[in-house]
This record gives C-alpha cells, sequence and structure tokens, in this order.
C-alpha cells in the first residue's frame, strides 16, 4: 500500500463522514456462515446485510451467474426500486467469504444510490467510485466481511497412481487490496473508538495477519489522541519550533549577504563607476588634444610637448588605477572560485548572463557576443568605448582538478633542475 492511497482513503472517509455520518452505525458486522450453493441461504446473506446498514424494507434477489473473468458481482438498481437484483459469480461459489465479500460490495451500491451518492453527483469516473464503494462498504460497517473474503484461497487433494495431486485455487474480490482494505478498517474503527478486540473479533487467517502489520506501519494514524478536543492546537504548535529554527537560518543567511553587499558588492560596484568614469574622461581630454589643428609650427610644437607631458601622466593614472583595480579582483577572486567549489546548492549562471554588459557612465545595456575574453564595446548613448569579458569565471586548472600534460610537468622539473 502506497501513502497516496493512505491520504486518498482518509479524504474518502472525511466525505463520506460529512454526506452519512449522522446515519451510519457504529458497530460491525461479523461473518457468519454461509451456504452459497443454497439459493435461500443467498437471500437471507444479502437481506441480513441490506438490514444492517438500513436498507429495510428492499428485497435483494441474488442469482448465481457466469460473469466475465475477475467480475465477482454485478448489480441491478433503479432510481426508487424497493427490488434489487445481484448475481454473483459461479466461480465465487466455492469461497462463502468471498460471496460475502461479493454481497457487502453490492448492496452497499444500492446504499450510496438511495443516498444519491451517485458517480455523476460526485463526479468520480468508475473506476474510482468501485474504490469509494469498497471504502463505504467498511464505512458502513462491513468491513469483517470484506476483509475475510478480500484474498481467498483453497486447497484441494486428488488422488493419483502414486501419490496425490494438490491443487490451489485462489481468488480476490473488491477493488481495494488486503492491505488497503486493512487500513481504511482500522482508520474507521479508531476514528469512532471501537475498542482492538471487538475490532478482530471473527477475523482470522491471512486478513488478521495483514490488520496487524498495517496497525504496526501506520498506527500513527490510528492514534486515540487524535479523538482528544484540543487536539488541533496541540498539532499546530508542532511545526512552530522547526518552522522558527528555518526562519532563523534564513536570517542568517540574508544577515550573510547583506555583508557581502555592504562590504563587497556596494564598494566594488562604487569603485567600477568612479574608475570607468575617470577613463571616459581621460579618453574624451586626449580625443580632444590630438585634434588640435593649429597651423603655427612653434604652436604645434608647444602643443605636441604639452601633449606628451600629459600622455606620460594620464599613462601613469591609468596604470595606478589598473594595480588598484587588480588589487580588487585578488581580493574577489577567492570569493568567485570559493562559491564555484561549493558547487549546490549555488549554481553555475547560463552563459547568457555574461552577454549584457552595462555602461558604467550612462547605465545603457549593451548584448554582446559570448565568450569573448576581450571585446571593445561602444556605448551608443554616450559615445564611450570600454572593454568587456563575456566568458564565465573558471576555477584556475589546478583547483579544477586538471593535471598539465606529463611533457609540461616534466619540462618545469628540467627547469628548475637548471636554476
Amino acid at each position: 500500500m502506497t501513502e497516496a492511497f493512505a491520504d486518498l482513503c482518509v479524504e474518502r472517509l472525511g466525505r463520506l463522514q460529512k454526506l452519512m455520518g449522522r446515519t451510519a452505525r457504529h458497530e460491525i458486522l461479523d461473518p457468519f456462515p454461509l451456504d452459497p450453493h443454497d439459493p435461500i441461504a443467498l437471500q437471507a446473506a444479502a437481506k441480513r446485510i441490506a438490514d444492517f446498514i438500513g436498507l429495510r424494507g428492499r428485497t435483494i434477489v441474488v442469482v448465481a451467474s457466469k460473469l466475465a473473468d475477475r467480475q465477482g458481482g454485478r448489480i441491478e438498481i433503479e432510481p426508487g426500486q424497493d427490488t434489487v437484483f445481484v448475481d454473483v459469480s459461479v466461480d465465487a461459489l466455492g469461497f462463502p467469504t468471498a460471496v460475502l465479500a461479493t454481497l457487502a460490495h453490492e448492496v452497499t451500491h444500492k446504499h450510496m444510490q438511495v443516498e444519491g451518492m451517485t458517480p455523476g453527483v460526485l463526479g468520480l469516473w468508475e473506476g474510482d467510485y468501485e474504490v469509494l464503494t469498497d471504502i463505504a462498504g467498511v464505512f458502513l460497517g462491513l468491513g469483517k466481511l470484506m476483509l475475510q473474503g478480500a484474498d481467498c484461497q483453497a486447497v484441494s487433494e486428488e488422488p493419483i497412481p502414486g501419490g496425490v495431486r494438490r491443487t490451489t485455487t485462489t481468488l480476490k474480490t473488491g477493488y481495494l487490496g488486503l492491505e488497503q482494505l486493512a487500513f481504511a478498517y482500522l482508520f474507521v474503527c479508531a476514528m469512532r473508538g471501537i475498542p482492538s478486540s471487538v475490532c478482530e473479533a471473527g477475523l482470522f487467517g491471512k486478513p488478521l495477519t495483514t490488520l496487524h502489520a498495517c496497525q504496526r506501519q501506520y498506527g500513527r494514524c490510528m492514534d486515540r489522541r487524535f479523538a482528544h478536543p484540543d487536539i488541533r492546537e496541540q498539532l499546530a504548535d508542532v511545526p512552530r519550533k522547526p518552522i522558527l529554527e528555518a526562519q532563523e537560518v534564513l536570517a542568517r543567511i540574508d544577515r550573510d549577504l547583506l555583508y557581502l553587499q555592504a562590504a563587497c558588492v556596494q564598494p566594488l560596484d562604487a569603485f567600477l563607476d568612479v574608475s570607468h568614469k575617470r577613463l571616459r574622461d581621460m579618453l574624451a581630454r586626449l580625443r580632444a588634444l590630438a585634434a588640435d589643428d593649429e597651423v603655427d609650427p612653434c604652436l604645434r610644437f608647444i602643443g605636441a610637448v604639452r601633449l606628451d607631458r600629459e600622455m606620460e601622466g594620464r599613462a601613469r593614472e591609468a596604470r595606478d588605477l589598473s594595480r588598484e583595480a587588480a588589487r580588487h579582483q585578488r581580493a574577489l577572486e577567492p570569493l568567485t572560485s570559493g562559491v564555484q567549489r561549493q558547487g549546490a546548492p549555488f549554481a553555475d549562471p547560463a552563459a547568457e548572463v555574461f552577454t549584457v554588459v552595462k555602461c558604467r557612465h550612462d547605465g545603457t545595456k549593451l548584448r554582446v557576443r559570448e565568450n569573448k575574453p576581450r571585446v571593445v564595446v561602444h556605448c551608443p548613448q554616450c559615445d564611450y568605448h570600454f572593454a568587456a569579458d563575456t566568458t564565465p569565471p573558471r576555477l584556475p586548472r589546478a583547483e579544477a582538478g586538471e593535471r598539465s600534460p606529463w611533457w609540461r610537468r616534466l619540462w618545469g622539473f628540467l627547469r628548475r633542475g637548471r636554476a
């Protein structure tokens, strides 16, 4: 049995309780002897089941018929009709408990029709409706009959020359497996406060063993503490502590992100803006000086000297800025490589993320071809030319676990020896 069925069964029982809970009996019909080959006994058994679930005054006509393969029974019911016709498969007549289980299922169909619980009203397909009918039979107190007849087995012996031939015949009834029926039955008993002595009385063999196994596996669902008036408040308190613990972890992540933004992202972002402004001003100044169209030779000479001196200063300023930027980059690299080495939950961004670059002068976003380590981008808005790198960050070869070719390692060893 799956956890999904357990959830489905509990949901279906809740639905049945809302629709039939006020009239349903909190009693269980115990299995009783039956001779399936006796037509009068079949009618009496069907009437006993019908009377137990509240269908008094109806006439149940039961006939043994040849039905389709794996079809245990069939019922013909019409709205407002007091006579109900039930066919029981002749294949089931060798198993009295299977016949009782089949009658329980078919008579439950009539009860649901009387209560107006048809497939159309409930919005269920035929297969789902048959499953609901099995659960409803358990809900109405027919769980023992259905459990004892769900999975039947008979062994026959035939004398043959030199020994005995044993033949095992099995028959399964209903639409729920034995474990599923056991869960539904135990849950109904638990929610009604029926003691285990009453719950197990009259059951034997595999059904009783399955019942015990289901109790061990799903006993939590059958706990009588769920009947306590204040249980909802108690259950609501259960996740409060784990919720608070999760919030505390999230708070620490939020704090660390704020720290990284304040200590790393925001300063570096401001550094990039200021640096690009300085570099753009340099380029603008160089273009203005280089465009001097002075015709006087002496003034051209003086202008060239001034330009040379200024160019040297600008180059020195650019080199200083480059060294400062390299220092920032070296400080940032351990963070980048650390995130990459960490892996999950951190994910490598898609390559497309790095194809959109921003002009640090006016904020214009520009799309550039991917995986370009050195590309000069021209901003059409402010006419600023700047370098961009659209390759995703990569771990150094040694950190990525890649070894150099053997000949390169040998060459490095020889060079160290010569030194």
